[in-house]
């Protein structure tokens, strides 16, 4: 099932007419989970034979034993690099790496050869280098109860650890007290890992 957050996207896509097949994560004890992980797997093996597709892309590279057995051709991308070779994984047909990082992450660890990668690095859209008039800045900072003589240092994305968030905080706690004065900082993005990453406050 999507996160709430994701409904509207979600809608989106049902409106241009693709088909979204979901399914849900396996809960309960381990036997019970076990049981729901493998009837799941018959049912997205299912679905998919019923599409027929040339290429699958695996969102997650734990789920490319999938299309591994199914005998498809198969892509995925590789995000983070942290990820660890197991049972789940199987090597791709072709791989899609983010970054210069998960291209040779990919390389070291899973074995890919460089005729088996692609490096795609993530793309950004033109609305986001465009700057907004000095009047609509006072008027945000203004909106947001903002010192309108401070500068505004921003941070988008997940804010986790694994982004190197804390790192950033801590950073931000080593900065003397003159300069903390002079600058707002502000974390958008889903917070996922309160209980380890508590701390982050705006200066």
């Amino acid at each position: 099932m999507p996160p709430k957050g994701s409904i509207f996207f979600y809608n989106e896509f049902r409106q241009l007419g693709v088909v979204i097949k979901e399914f849900r994560t396996p809960r309960g004890n381990q036997f019970l989970r076990a049981y729901q992980s493998v009837t799941s797997i018959f049912k997205i093996i299912r679905d998919i034979r019923e599409f027929d597709p040339d290429v699958i892309h695996s969102q997650s590279p734990y789920m490319t034993f999938i299309p591994w057995l199914m005998r498809k051709k198969f892509t995925t991308t590789i995000h983070i690099l942290y990820l660890k070779r197991n049972l789940k994984f199987k090597n791709p047909t072709h791989l899609i790496a983010i970054s210069n990082e998960s291209y040779e992450f990919s390389k070291r660890v899973f074995g890919m050869e460089d005729e088996n990668i692609t490096l795609i690095h993530h793309g950004v859209s033109d609305r986001y280098g465009e700057s907004i008039s000095q009047e609509e800045k006072l008027k945000l900072k203004h909106r947001l109860n903002i010192n309108v003589d401070k500068l505004i240092i921003g941070y988008a994305g997940s804010v986790s650890m694994r982004k190197g968030c804390d790192i950033l905080v801590e950073s931000l706690k080593n900065l003397s007290e003159e300069t903390k004065k002079k600058i707002h900082f502000i974390f958008l993005g889903e917070y996922r890992e309160a209980k380890r990453t508590n701390g982050f406050k705006k200066w």
